[in-house]
């Protein structure tokens, strides 16, 4: 598996439990990881002493020795047998996983776990195409697959090529001194996950204009999620805004304590971190990860049925004054015990393992490495690295990397 753990997110959450998952069913599994730093989830902490950092890079820029040098080193950290499966999850690792795939003489399955995937484009497109015809291509939900395929090739049957990447098992039974650090208010609105997804600047604009709006009241805002400082120093300067605000930033977390969720009245996310409040039995309101806007209040967590208000494009605010104001109630169904989440997510994967006996038999695979990605600064690195080796390139790459912010659109209060 090629995996990402150094934040708390949903693709490293469901790296940890696939891993889990794939070792109880008597498979050895060996991980990639395409980047360093911190550990924050338990698990993954063991495979902290490698990195692949290179894996972010078109295999396209490198030479055809760079490349051969670079595949025989992923390829020397992978345990041989007569059945090696490789699964990759994004745009960037999907091209090394087909060539690693050649090399070894294994199945390569993609599971798409972003729905914003840039290096799906029409230069890419024919590989994706050759790999869904084989049954070899997935994505995390029906509307993420149509987002990024569709116009690109015909989905044809899509049902058989959308696969739960569960990673919504992220509260337990733990003793914490959290609650401690949660302000009183006359509301808590809570939100999990990753601050500089796109939908957080909604989230938090959202959250202002309801504390703008019902200034007689104290609005306790937590955010049971990290990002880079930049990005946290923003966010902190628009909550501090608003005077009637006092906010709890926990920086990456996980697991979450369950006695948090006794004290916040309503969450504000996405995906998978909008089920995990949702199976707490705490209203929450779903925000989308295509356009970035509230999809409504989750209340089935089979079927992902949301209450949507009856006004053009709610916003925000509209739910929030909904539920905490006008006293919306909502019965959540679906909703299953910690102590039961385990045999849930097994399920789930069991169909992982039906999808990956489906796909086609004989191995075929896609010449990646000719494949140019369609970004001009891919071709700007292919000349950069006929002049200096890719160590130098990927030091210089750090060295003016600048951060993201999140950008809010409206002024502050």
């Amino acid at each position: 598996m090629f995996g990402v753990a150094n934040i708390v997110a949903g693709g490293p959450i469901y790296d940890c439990n696939k891993i889990r998952y794939l070792e109880e069913n008597g498979w050895a599994v060996n991980v990639l990881p395409t980047n360093s730093g911190n550990i924050f989830i338990e698990p993954l902490k063991k495979y902290s002493n490698k990195c692949f950092s290179f894996i972010g890079t078109s295999p396209f820029v490198f030479s055809k020795k760079e490349l051969e040098e670079k595949l025989a080193l992923l390829a020397a950290n992978v345990n041989i047998s007569e059945e090696i499966v490789i699964e990759t999850g994004t745009d960037y690792t999907a091209l090394w996983g087909e060539l690693l795939a050649k090399k070894l003489n294994a199945k390569h399955i993609i599971i798409f776990l972003d729905e914003k995937n840039p290096n799906v484009n029409k230069h890419t497109a024919q590989f994706y195409k050759f790999k869904y015809d084989r049954n070899e291509l997935a994505s995390i939900s029906m509307k993420s697959l149509k987002h990024i395929f569709e116009n690109y090739f015909e989905l044809s049957n899509p049902d058989r090529h959308v696969l739960s990447a569960i990673c919504s098992n992220t509260v337990a039974n733990i003793e914490s001194d959290i609650i401690k650090k949660i302000p009183k208010g006359d509301y808590v609105i809570g939100s999990i996950g990753r601050l500089d997804k796109p939908f957080v600047s909604e989230i938090i604009e959202g959250i202002c204009d309801f504390a703008y709006e019902f200034k007689d009241k104290k609005i306790s805002v937590c955010l049971f999620g990290g990002a880079d400082e930049a990005v946290i120093c923003n966010i902190k300067n628009k909550l501090q805004s608003v005077s009637n605000i006092e906010y709890y930033i926990s920086g990456y977390i996980w697991p979450i304590p369950k006695e948090v969720f006794e004290n916040v009245d309503i969450f504000i996310s996405a995906a998978g971190s909008a089920r995990a409040s949702a199976n707490q039995n705490i209203p929450t309101i779903r925000m989308s990860v295509i356009d970035y806007q509230p999809e409504g209040i989750l209340y089935n967590l089979d079927t992902w049925e949301s209450i949507v208000l009856n006004k053009n494009s709610p916003s925000v605010c509209d739910y929030l004054r909904a539920v905490l104001i006008d006293g919306m109630k909502v019965s959540i169904q679906g909703t299953i015990p910690i102590d039961e989440e385990w045999k849930w997510v097994k399920s789930n994967f069991d169909k992982h393992i039906q999808f990956y006996e489906n796909s086609c038999k004989n191995k075929e695979y896609y010449p990646t490495n000719k494949i140019w990605n369609g970004h001009k600064k891919s071709l700007i690195k292919k000349i950069i690295l006929l002049f200096i080796n890719s160590e130098k390139f990927s030091s210089l790459k750090k060295l003016s990397r600048i951060g993201e912010t999140l950008n809010f659109g409206k002024n502050n209060r």
